[in-house]
Parts: C-alpha cells; structure tokens; sequence
C-alpha cells in the first residue's frame, strides 16, 4: 500500500470527505488529492496535524497513528511501490527518513 491509499483509508476511516479534511489542515483541496494520489507528500506539519486528527476522528492512540503512517511514508520515499516488508521496525523507520532528508 502506497502512502497516498494509507492517507484515503484514513480519510474514509474517520469518516470525513477530503473537502473536510483539507479545511481541517488548513491546505487546498487539490493539495489532499495531490497526497492521496502519491504525487506529493505532505509537509511535516500537514504530516503531524493529519495523524493528530485521524487519531482523534478514529479514537485511537495517536502513536499508533504516528507509528503506522511514518511506516507507509518512509516505504513509499525509499521504495514507492510493492508490500510493506513485515520485518520494518520503527528503527527502520527513523533510519529510512533520517537518510532521505
């Protein structure tokens, strides 16, 4: 799974339309279809913000949002396609970003 389909299965899971989810991250409309289409990827903020509120919408623990989209984001900047390898970690994960800044 790409970054972009993680980010449309959290808009549907929390239950809003990406209208709603771009006047809550205060970006545009075309910027959510930009992301939800892997043609960009969202700034730090916008990152952060948007796992702040997927996990509020969804009423889970917001490190267990963070956990999973540093996950989706950090395999679609290194690899941009295939499976997620069940052997990634979150060491992996902070190596992966770490290398690609």
């Amino acid at each position: 799974m790409s970054f972009g389909q993680w980010i449309r299965d959290q808009i549907k899971l929390s239950n809003i339309n990406n209208v709603a989810f771009a006047i809550e991250l205060s970006v545009s409309e075309n910027t959510v279809s930009s992301w939800c289409n892997d043609k960009t990827k969202p700034r730090m903020e916008s990152f952060f913000l948007a796992c702040k509120l997927f996990a509020k919408l969804q009423a889970v623990d917001e490190n267990t949002i963070l956990t999973e989209a540093k996950l989706f984001y950090a395999w679609s900047t290194t690899c941009n396609s295939g499976p997620l390898p069940a052997q990634w970690s979150e060491s992996t994960i902070s190596l992966s970003i770490a290398t690609s800044s």
